[in-house]
Parts: structure tokens; sequence; C-alpha cells
């Protein structure tokens, strides 16, 4: 299974340019799709959605359709304990060959604040040259090996530097040579309670950090599983609201419905961690303020947070791990600070049926 999704991902290319008849008069392909930047020299690329051509900022940044594990169940999901590859897919929409093009992998604790002060490095791929309108896969000669310390969610991280360019931000919503991706580990109690990590990343405190959270069910999620889709099931239910993803969702009958939100999560401790949310510099600190294009919405406030500079707390939340038979519930967590959407957390909780 996740053989063919990496395969399904490096064809997409071909997918697109052809584009898709998916039924009810939905057709994906490059008309529904942006512009691509402007030809440079080299334009290297980890998209952090299904129809990124490098625009910076983007929002949301977490669910990267580019960052691979495997292997996975057919939800995307990671066993604890194994060794996992991770591997990333890199494009280059430039007019001229990327030499020496590696890729960096962290992995850190599930949060809707990342920095360089709370990540841990996994590895690095050997460097390669890709073409002009080409991709490649990179894979970390050291493995992941998950393990369910934090209710069993993690997030993956990954830099791309080449001869040519290298990121001039940690944050992917700011550079397209980062990209950020959360997965579900397998193996949790569905009682279990999970630290979802808040942070400070300004030197001083900047006023009540709120934690919200947006949530929507998609009804009929099982009939993702088996298809010959150039996505994933998890990069369809996080990016249904894009037009290739909601041109599958429409012909294999799949129903989005905004859901009380939370579903039920609530905030049972917010605890102060040892961790320390330092290491962005002071343009990212700067970019950070001036925010990137987000919901009107931001979803329900579920928790308002005070902390001193560089400071990070875990907030515990309470929620059924499971979802009904019939749907996938999709929690969107995020971070905000004055009104500016610092960064989020998706949590897909597939159907039990």
């Amino acid at each position: 299974m996740q053989q063919r999704v990496v395969i399904d991902r490096l064809g997409r290319r071909r997918f697109l340019k052809a584009g898709l008849a998916l039924g009810a008069g939905a057709v994906v392909g490059p008309a529904m799709l942006p512009r691509a930047a402007a030809a440079a020299d080299t334009f290297l690329l980890v998209r952090a959605n299904l129809v990124d051509v490098g625009v910076r900022p983007v929002y949301p940044f977490w669910e990267s359709p580019d960052i691979v594990p495997s292997p996975t169940d057919a939800w995307g999901r990671v066993a604890a304990g194994t060794n996992v590859s991770v591997s990333v897919i890199v494009e280059n929409l430039g007019k001229a060959t990327a030499t020496g093009v590696r890729a960096t992998f962290w992995w850190a604790n599930p949060s809707v604040a990342i920095t360089p002060g709370t990540v841990n490095l996994i590895g690095t791929s050997p460097s390669a040259a890709i073409g002009p309108s080409s991709s490649q896969l990179l894979t970390s000669t050291t493995p992941w090996v998950p393990v369910i310390v934090n209710g069993g969610h993690e997030c993956l991280i990954v830099e791309i530097d080449s001869d040519q360019e290298s990121p001039t931000s940690f944050l992917p919503e700011d550079d397209r040579r980062m990209g950020q991706r959360n997965e579900t580990v397998l193996g949790v109690d569905t009682h279990w309670h999970l630290p979802l990590a808040v942070a400070n990343p300004f030197p001083d405190p900047i006023g009540p950090i709120e934690l919200r959270v947006a949530t929507r069910l998609v009804r009929n999620a099982g009939r993702l599983i088996g298809q010959q889709l150039p996505f994933s099931p998890a990069d369809v239910l996080t990016h249904i609201d894009e037009p290739p993803a909601a041109a599958i969702a429409r012909q294999l009958g799949l129903v989005v419905e905004a859901a009380d939100p939370g579903v039920g999560v609530q905030v049972v401790d917010v605890k102060r961690s040892d961790l320390s949310a330092r290491g962005l510099s002071d343009s990212d600190l700067k970019l950070l303020l001036q925010g990137a294009p987000g919901p009107a919405d931001f979803g329900r406030t579920i928790a308002k947070i005070d902390l001193p500079g560089y400071g990070v707390a875990d907030a515990i939340l309470a929620f059924d791990h499971q979802a009904p038979p019939d749907a996938a519930i999709v929690h969107d967590f995020r971070e905000v600070i004055n009104g500016v959407g610092i960064g989020g957390k998706a949590l897909i909780l597939p159907p039990t049926a």
C-alpha cells in the first residue's frame, strides 16, 4: 500500500498534466491549479498542500503531502517501536539542474508551535541532483523509531539544502524548502490524554496564547480505502477543501460536515514543560508577527495560556480517540497570538468500520 502511494505521488505531475475526470462534471487538472512560479535557475519545493507551487507565506502548512513515512497502514499511521523510513518528494520548478540536494529530517512532540529548540534529529539523505521540472524522493539514511510518549502523535520536519539554494527560514509557512507533517502512531489507548505543546517563541511575554480547535466530520471516508488515487486517504481528508481532494471526495460520495468544535475535546490540565522554544532567528520572529493568510475563523478557543519568553507548556487534552463507524473526524488545533496564527496540528481519527 505505502509503495503504491509513493509511486502515485511521484506520478502526480502526469496526473495533473492530463487532468482526471472524477464524475459530476468535476475535473482535476491545470485549470484548477494556480499558475506556477516564474522559472528561476533552481526552485526547490516541498509542498504544503496539494496545489502548492511555492508561493509563500502559506497557511495551513503542517500537513505536507510530500513527506512520506513507510511502512504505514492504510490511513498513513506508523507503528511504535519499528524502524520507519522517512522520505520527502522534492520538486525543482526551476530551469536549471539543482545539485547537491540533501534533506535533513527531524521529529518533534505534538505541538502547535515548533522551533529549532523543540525538534529531535532523525538523519539526512544522500545528496542528489534534480533536473528542471523534475522531482525526486530523498530518504534519510537513519530510520525513525516512533515511540508512544505523547499520546501517539508526532510531527515530522524536513529541511532541503542544495549547492544553489538553502532555507532562509525555519518556518515552513515562509520557506518553500521546509516541510512539516503530522503523524499518528498506532497502539494508542482510546482514553489516552494528548499533551499538545503550546510555545512562546519570542524572547519576552507576548500576551495570552490561545489554543483553538476547529473540527469537521467526513462521512463515508471509508470509501477512500483501496482506491487508485494520486493522494493518500489521509491527504484527501486533511486537504479536502482543496480542488484535487474535493473532486475525489465528490466522486466517492464523501460528505463534509462542520462539527461541534472539538467534538468533546477538553483541556484537563496545563503543565509547564522543560523544553525551550528558542532557536528562531530575528527575521523569523518578525515573519511570525506578520502572520500568514489564515482562515477568517481559527475555531473555538479551548485554552488561554500566559508564558514567559521561550516558554513551553503542555495542554493536556482529553477526547475520544475513536471516530464513528461511518465518518472520519479531523481536528485542526491552532495556536493564535494576538489574532495571528502561529502554528497548528491536524489530528485524523479514521472511521472505526
